[in-house]
């Protein structure tokens, strides 16, 4: 049931349409970030668990849709493991450095702790004040919110997610059973009834705050493909 449940659906054109009318970003296949999941303290490894708030807590990778449901999810890394750790490491990130697209030219909207590749954007840094750019930032900053945004629903229906009292193996389990029943809500009511969650945030103040401060920690080499991919959604900001 999880991969026919946490997936792309098969109308992958839409999504980009769903993406360009939330924030007028274009080509945007879904938007990606983590959240700490608190648990308990595990009983081997405790120390690899303690995220920079000083609590236990599994670091769960999703990418989120413009209805925010989920189309792939990793929860099975300790809360001190950086968000682009996670991402290198997990399948989503061999499926797109293998030529996996949603759909030709489809990006995937990250925050500042995630690597530029020509499948993955992250925003531009350092207040940028060429006109363009803070266009591009602006609508980067609104499409890529749906992801916080899913957070916040996630949460707000499954309050057990604010602190699974389980060791690491169960709990990630517990974080996909609760990934799926969300799709599947989702699914099951209409946009009109989404819209009344609009204005729900991330309800965990410690993801608000990640967000604020992320930034990257691995070095990842930035190829001519990514800078150019890069320029040519810039030059849409004209």
């Amino acid at each position: 049931m999880l991969n026919a449940t946490i997936c792309w659906p098969p109308n992958t054109y839409e999504i980009a349409q769903h993406f360009f009318e939330i924030g007028g970003f274009p080509q945007v296949a879904g938007c990606i970030d983590g959240t700490m999941i608190n648990i308990d303290a595990p009983m081997e490894n405790e120390a690899q668990f303690v995220n920079r708030h000083g609590k236990h807590a599994l670091n769960a990778m999703m990418v989120c849709g413009p209805d925010r449901s989920y189309y792939a999810i990793n929860c099975s890394w300790p809360g001190s493991v950086h968000d682009s750790r996670v991402l290198r490491n997990s399948q989503l990130f061999n499926n797109f450095e293998s030529g996996f697209r949603p759909f030709p030219g489809a990006v995937l909207l990250g925050d500042s702790a995630y690597p530029l590749k020509d499948w993955l954007i992250p925003p531009l840094r350092n207040n940028p004040t060429i006109p363009r750019e803070q266009r591009f930032n602006r609508s980067h900053k609104t499409t890529r919110r749906i992801v916080e945004n899913s957070f916040g629903i996630l949460k707000e229906k499954f309050p057990c997610l604010n602190h699974l009292r389980l060791q690491p193996e169960i709990a990630a389990k517990v974080i996909l059973t609760c990934c799926i029943l969300h799709n599947v809500a989702i699914k099951a009511i209409s946009s009109t009834t989404m819209a009344d969650f609009s204005d729900i945030v991330s309800i965990n103040a410690e993801d608000a705050e990640e967000a604020e401060n992320e930034h990257v920690e691995e070095v990842f080499e930035v190829t001519s493909g990514a800078a150019n991919r890069l320029q040519s959604l810039l030059a849409l900001f004209d």
